[in-house]
């Protein structure tokens, strides 16, 4: 059936129209994957706080201007052996299989400026210390429910963590377990003491 001139026009308006519409409603309608990231955010208080939000993949982008002059600067450092000892004999003391990654935890903590005791107190907190992993060797819950990492060894999965506590907290001001839990363990009030806690004694140790 052939269709008038005018027919035609009609039916190129319409389709117009619906086109227009359609694209004015996916804007206005978020992804989903962008309103799941934001209503579970990893390492965030809330969605206010998208300055401590960490993407899926870790930016690289601080690691790669320092990690030369940082590593030729390890070279030179001995490992605070005293410190070394320390973590040891308390995650031993745990049970902990971290014990025997204790010099890892004191070389990230120089590599990246952090206190030595942070991440093996971080670890008694989520996994007892690599006894219970939110996924294979990620000791620390790094990536949330959103997106879980997976490590191929605990030494892989500290120098990780030792980047995200850097470039996602201490280098945007958050440099106390306290204020460091407002952003990691956000519905958990009591996570900065019990960190803290952990720290005091490893230190003691």
């Amino acid at each position: 059936m052939s269709l008038s001139l005018s027919a035609k026009k009609t039916i190129l308006s319409i389709t117009a129209c619906v086109l227009v519409l359609g694209q004015v409603v996916n804007v206005a309608t978020p992804n989903r994957n962008e309103a799941i990231a934001i209503s579970n955010p990893v390492y965030a208080a809330s969605s206010t706080e998208e300055s401590y939000f960490l993407p899926p993949q870790l930016d690289e982008s601080h690691e790669e201007l320092n990690i030369k002059s940082i590593d030729e600067k390890l070279k030179d450092i001995n490992l605070d052996k005293e410190q070394v000892r320390k973590i040891r004999a308390y995650l031993a003391k745990r049970g902990a299989p971290l014990a025997d990654h204790a010099e890892t935890f004191v070389r990230m903590a120089q590599k990246y400026d952090l206190p030595y005791n942070l991440m093996p107190a971080i670890s008694i907190i989520e996994s007892s210390g690599g006894l219970h992993n939110y996924r294979p060797y990620n000791y620390a819950g790094m990536g949330g429910q959103v997106n879980p990492y997976v490590f191929t060894s605990f030494d892989q999965a500290i120098e990780t963590h030792a980047k995200i506590l850097r470039t996602g907290y201490f280098d945007k001001g958050a440099d106390t377990p306290y204020e460091i839990g407002q952003y990691y363990c956000y519905q958990c009030p009591t996570w900065g003491a019990k960190v803290q806690s952990v720290m005091n004694s490893i230190d003691s140790m």
